[in-house]
């Protein structure tokens, strides 16, 4: 799980728009540019992988990653770039 994380803060802790929160548990939590949502869920729903986009208040722009095998996490992490990349 620590790789996961490591993945997560390298690839997109830097990006403008994105902060990946501290984490301990099995899962992590992402900000991430709001303008991107309908676009990344779908990328997202399109890859089958069940990511929480969060509706708490203060948390519309964040999304809670369950930690998984090293593929999973990559094709994830992949994702979001391809996502962004588009959006630029």
């Amino acid at each position: 799980m620590e790789w996961g994380r490591q993945l997560y803060k390298e690839k997109l802790g830097g990006l403008p728009g994105f902060k990946v929160y501290k984490s301990v548990a099995n899962f992590i939590l992402i900000k991430y540019p709001i303008e991107i949502k309908d676009k990344l869920m779908e990328a997202l729903k399109v890859q089958d992988y069940k990511i929480k986009f969060m509706s708490d208040k203060g948390l519309e722009s964040c999304l809670r990653i369950t930690l998984g095998r090293k593929e999973q996490t990559q094709t994830v992490v992949d994702t979001i770039l391809q996502v962004l990349r588009f959006e630029i």
